[in-house]
Order: C-alpha cells, then structure tokens, then sequence
C-alpha cells in the first residue's frame, strides 16, 4: 500500500494470538507495518504517525475533544475524561465535557490485522479503538465506513427499560461493528455484544480485528476469537480506513445526573484520579501479510 513500510524481521513482535486461535495464513507470515504502529515509549505523541485534533469532528456534545487530554507517559498513551467546571459554548453547541481522539495518519487497509492493548476508564465517556473512512466518493456513489474494534463505557448511566437494546449495559458488554454505508443516506450495519467476563475497568485487555476480505472481518479479544461480522452485502468493504483511539459521550449514554451538593462524589467519573478517568494505550499494532 502507497506511503506504507513493512517489518519482516522476527524480532518484530507479532499478534498476540492466544493458544490455536492464529488464523491459518497458508504459510504466510504477518508483517509488522510502522507507520500504524506504536509502543509510546517516548516523551509525547509521534505527529509524523498520529493526529490529535480533527478538523472535521470537534466531537460529540457535551464532550469536546481537547489535545491537553492526550498524554504519552510511562509508556501508555493516555487519553483522559473530565468535566468542564464553567461550560462554554462553540459551534452552536453547549460543551460540559473534554474528551481526547487521537487518529493516524495513514489508512489501513484490506488484509491488515490491528491490535491494541488498553485499560478502559472508569467514567460515563467511552473507551474505544476503531478504524474509520468520511465520506468517500466511489463506484457505488459516496460511501462511508467504519470498523469498531471495541467500544464500551466505565458508567452506564441509563436506567430506562425501554431504551433500544443496543443502547444497554454498555459497562458490562464490549460493542464490535462494521458499518457499510452508502450510497449514502442508505445504512449497513452489523454488530455483536461481547459479555465483559469480569470488571470493564481495572485490567488490561488486548482488542484487534483482522480486515481479513472485503466481505468478512474476525474480531479478537487477549487473543481469542469472538465474533466474525459480515459487512452489507453487495457493497465492497474496501475502503482505506485510518486508526482511531476516541474519549467521547454518546448520546445514548448522557451525563447522569450530579451526586449531592458539596460531596466529592460525582457519577459521571470526573471526581475520580487522573488513572482513574484515563483509558490507557500501551500499544498499538498493525500487521499485514508479506508477500
């Protein structure tokens, strides 16, 4: 692919398969590719790999997206959730929240597999990695993308059971997607929901997918394989997607409401430590198969 190196050497580190859970690749290896690949082992972000502000997605209300939120220390990168003590408004928006996106700066591809290693914070924002393309102009009209490797959230602050079940138990459940849409407004969407096993927060977990054929895309988690999902049918998912490590609010998933006047308590997360409101990155890596 255009603008992409490959490591082949065995030194690279390779996925992290659990025992029997490695794709059959016919002999073929995986290859590391560095420029979708990181173990933030320096003193801040890599800008010839990584982007911090998107000039098309300011994001979700009530959560801007603020590079002071983004922190490469210890060898994680840390994209930290917080609460604004005097709301403002931009773009015709009220903003109440910062949350932090970091993306790369070039495209994977079909064939490539991609891995990261986080901690999920503990607040009412997201915790995600996901791989996403805008609007795309292609021969089946303009299109768009997205593949979400993980998305899930440390508080759930719904309590109506009449909400749509997608919008549920998003601390107890990791969500998977591809979403195939286009000719746009013309929507494809395919999901799966992934029992936690355990507490959401706290513990490393290892999410990654591989982008195996333009129809089909195998998802794992600390190795094991727990969902295959099929894009729309009849639209190729072949468009070149870049990385995306995302902070945000969801609008099925507002701020709960504030604990009592004067506590130190406070259900949205905000009130808790910086490790606490941090979803944490110690790598992230990208492989696809040597020729």
């Amino acid at each position: 692919m255009t603008g992409l190196t490959a490591c082949a050497a065995t030194s690279e580190p390779q996925p992290d398969f659990a025992e029997g859970q490695a794709p059959d690749l016919g002999g073929a290896q995986f290859e590391l590719v560095p420029e979708l690949s990181d173990e933030f082992d320096g003193d801040g972000l890599n800008f010839s790999k990584w982007i911090w502000l998107d000039e098309n997605w300011s994001g979700r209300p009530p959560a801007i997206f603020d590079a002071n939120q983004v922190t490469v220390k210890d060898g994680q990168l840390w994209l930290t959730a917080d609460r604004i003590d005097e709301p403002f408004e931009l773009h015709g928006r009220t903003w109440t929240h910062r949350g932090a996106l970091v993306g790369s700066r070039l495209p994977a591809d079909v064939g490539m597999y991609t891995e990261a290693r986080m901690m999920v914070n503990a607040t009412f924002m997201s915790s995600t990695f996901w791989l996403m393309a805008y609007p795309t102009e292609t021969p089946e009209g303009i299109r768009s993308v997205e593949l979400d490797v993980v998305e899930c959230v440390g508080v759930d602050s719904r309590e109506n059971p009449d909400d749509p079940w997608w919008t549920k138990e998003w601390d107890q459940h990791y969500w998977l997607s591809v979403r195939n849409q286009g000719p746009l407004p013309k929507q494809g969407l395919s999901q799966a929901q992934i029992p936690t096993d355990g507490p959401i927060t706290g513990r490393w977990r290892t999410f990654a997918c591989w982008w195996k054929t333009e129809t089909e895309i195998w998802f794992y988690i600390d190795g094991e394989r727990v969902a295959i999902l099929h894009p729309e049918e009849g639209l190729p998912f072949n468009i070149p997607m870049r990385l995306r490590m995302v902070v945000e609010t969801y609008d099925h998933n507002p701020p709960p409401a504030k604990g009592e006047p004067g506590s130190m308590y406070h259900p949205d997360g905000t009130k808790l430590s910086f490790e606490d409101r941090s979803t944490r990155y110690d790598y992230v890596r990208t492989w696809r198969i040597a020729e």
